[in-house]
């Protein structure tokens, strides 16, 4: 299997990329359900993470009722059975990828930002493992041109399917130890409209057999309705200043240290690399955001820092 720097080489693919642009019977099955249900009033921005990686008494609950309760949310599951072969060791694991994506927007080029986000992820989510040949799913990316999200949806679905095909035994049922299963759980959804701007949160999480916990990161763009463009830290820096926001970065950094309980632990973090190092900024319901992926200014219990300003 890869190896971590895989998972860290992944988060900071998949920031470029938006910028510039398997079940216990061993069958194949997918399904898309269009949400349909209360919605729950939540005045704070939906920033957390591991969204439908719930676990259950069996395993993964294949659900994630912060997002199932939204309206507009649609909703894809797909399972297969897995195999892992090499030299010395053969194994089976159920392997489970669920699609959480918005069905409406508010322009054509806030869709194709965000559509392209997750589009890349569905890609590159499942490369972890070393028997799957990428090269052909990266062809069918580039010649992908979703109009909309079941077309999102669809793409996903034939990609798992090429990816369950590269992962088929080739020995006999009893040569395989079941392992662990892998599930791997994307979002793409709203979480601010405002004026010209919309912002969206484009997460991953994903556990693959135990290995390495389940880790997870979330990338936010605030897009330009009209234009399509992405807000930058540039952008915020010209219009605020560097003093001020130095001074609110290191503050939000502190307290979220604290939250995390690393508030003791020394940190080579300064508030120079708060301000020009970030992963992104965001408009959102609380203020102004600046987010950093894990690994980015800390250990990877950590997680990732979402640092919000009380700056509208």
């Amino acid at each position: 299997m890869k190896s971590r720097y895989y998972l860290v080489a992944l988060m900071i693919a998949l920031g470029v990329a938006a910028s510039e642009s398997c079940d216990v019977n061993r069958n194949n099955s997918a399904a898309v359900t269009p949400v349909a249900s209360q919605h729950v009033d939540d005045s704070g921005t939906l920033m957390d993470l591991f969204l439908g990686m719930d676990w259950g008494d069996n395993g993964y609950s294949r659900s994630e009722p912060r997002l199932e309760n939204l309206p507009g949310v649609a909703k894809q599951e797909l399972e297969a059975t897995w195999y892992m072969n090499t030299d010395d060791f053969y194994s089976e694991f159920p392997c489970s990828m669920g699609i959480y994506l918005d069905t409406e927007y508010p322009s054509e080029a806030v869709f194709k930002r965000v559509e392209g986000a997750i589009d890349t992820l569905l890609v590159t989510s499942l490369g972890y493992y070393e028997e799957l040949d990428e090269r052909a799913a990266m062809q069918m990316l580039e010649a992908n041109k979703p109009q909309n999200a079941q077309q999102v949806m669809d793409f996903g679905k034939r990609v798992f399917e090429l990816y369950t095909s590269q992962m088929k035994a080739v020995q006999p049922a009893s040569a395989y130890d079941e392992i662990p299963e892998a599930r791997v759980c994307i979002v793409g959804h709203k979480v601010y409209d405002k004026g010209n701007w919309a912002t969206y949160i484009v997460e991953m999480s994903f556990s693959y057999n135990g290995s390495n916990g389940c880790p997870s990161f979330a990338n936010f763009y605030t897009i330009d309705k009209k234009t399509g463009e992405i807000l930058t830290p540039d952008d915020i820096i010209n219009k605020y200043g560097t003093d001020l926001l130095k001074r609110e970065l290191w503050n939000a950094y502190q307290i979220a240290k604290d939250e995390n309980g690393f508030g003791d632990f020394e940190t080579s973090v300064t508030q120079d690399v708060l301000l020009h190092e970030s992963d992104g900024c965001a408009l959102i319901n609380e203020g102004l955001m600046f987010y950093y992926l894990p690994y980015h200014i800390g250990c990877g219990a950590e997680g990732e820092y979402n640092l919000v300003l009380d700056i509208k």
